[in-house]
């Protein structure tokens, strides 16, 4: 990452690593129309991160997957109905351009499941096909950066 210039500007955050709707409270009592965020629960996961950890595009808003988590790689691609696209775009304009560099270049996706790695441990049998995925998505962006330094 860093001789890709990825780690060299030493932003380091506050990532909390389990941001989705069960850990974010919200007080609906006031207005019909406006939503108030009254606080944010489960800061057991939270880590002192680089910044690009704590941009993990919140995809539960635009594309929900009640089965399992969502898959990282999928998170640029435009969602299915009008109303998640605007979801996107309005949160895509709140959040901004550098939380957008962070949150959909696939190095740091690739970067973000290696440190999950790193933070959770690797477990054979849960982490194998995940890890040989991440593995071959590196080696793409390797060959890309240095296909541009030539």
């Amino acid at each position: 990452m860093a001789s890709i210039g990825n780690l060299d500007t030493n932003a380091y955050c506050l990532s909390h690593m389990d941001l989705a709707p069960r850990n974010i409270l919200v007080d609906t009592s006031s207005s019909v129309t406006t939503y108030v965020f009254t606080g944010i629960l489960e800061w057991d996961s939270a880590i002192i991160a680089p910044f690009f950890m704590s941009c993990s595009p919140p995809m539960w808003l635009w594309a929900w997957n009640d089965d399992d988590d969502e898959d990282e790689r999928l998170a640029a691609h435009e969602p299915s109905t009008a109303d998640m696209r605007e979801v996107k775009r309005i949160f895509e304009g709140t959040a901004g351009s550098i939380y957008s560099k962070y949150a959909y270049q696939n190095c740091f996706t690739l970067a973000r499941k290696l440190f999950g790695f790193g933070i959770h441990g690797f477990q054979p049998n849960e982490n194998f096909h995940s890890a040989e995925e991440m593995l071959a998505g590196w080696a793409v962006e390797q060959a890309v950066f240095m296909n541009g330094k030539s």
